[in-house]
């Protein structure tokens, strides 16, 4: 058993024991989200992953208009959901086309 001769030893001890689990979350997480961004392209070209969301939503947007403009819901988790977000904010409001879309959260 460690033995602590003052809080700032405990503090120590916890923080190192968290640093490798940490940075490997940290750099995966990050690693996924400056991927996204570098090939998320934009609304003229999108990249492949906003473009199935987009191709999606088209595909709700049909659904929607034929159950009398029943909303379209998106649950979302994490990554997920900053990319519904970024695909609603970014993308949608560029492609006229898409303009009568909307989502609820």
């Amino acid at each position: 058993m460690e033995r602590f001769f003052s809080p700032g030893d405990a503090t120590d001890s916890s923080v190192d024991a968290m640093k490798a689990p940490l940075a490997q979350f940290v750099t995966r997480f990050l690693g996924d989200v400056f991927t996204y961004l570098h090939k998320r392209g934009n609304a003229a070209n999108p990249g492949a992953i906003p473009k199935c969301v987009i191709e999606s939503l088209i595909q709700c947007r049909k659904i929607q208009m034929e159950r009398n403009g029943e909303p379209i819901v998106v649950l979302s988790h994490s990554m997920g959901g900053q990319i519904m977000y970024d695909v609603i904010t970014h993308f949608l409001p560029e492609m006229p086309e898409l303009e009568d879309i909307r989502v609820d959260f």
